[in-house]
């Protein structure tokens, strides 16, 4: 699942039974600003979670989000104002 929320915005938590980290998180690195996933590292109820941040709505102009897993059903994402700390503010 993947969700684009403007810049400052987040999906509101929780949307599910999150599966703990580390126990294992399912994407491997590629060269650049990649990533590659394999279906086999999913149990049959769980779903990769991916939210993505957009400066001025564009998702081909994505900067930042968040990915996780979540077991059984995922709620749709509600926007709501992003918390941000350290490095992440504007």
């Amino acid at each position: 699942m993947i969700d684009y929320v403007p810049y400052g915005q987040a999906c509101r938590e929780p949307r599910g039974e999150i599966v703990p980290q580390p126990q294992r998180m399912p994407l491997r690195r590629l060269e650049g600003p990649g990533f590659w996933i394999d279906p086999k590292d999913f149990g049959p109820d769980e779903t990769l979670v991916v939210v993505m941040h957009s400066a001025d709505g564009d998702p081909a102009k994505s900067n930042g989000g968040g990915v996780g897993v979540i077991r059984g059903p995922v709620a749709p994402c509600e926007p709501v104002p992003a918390e941000f700390s350290g490095a992440d503010r504007e």
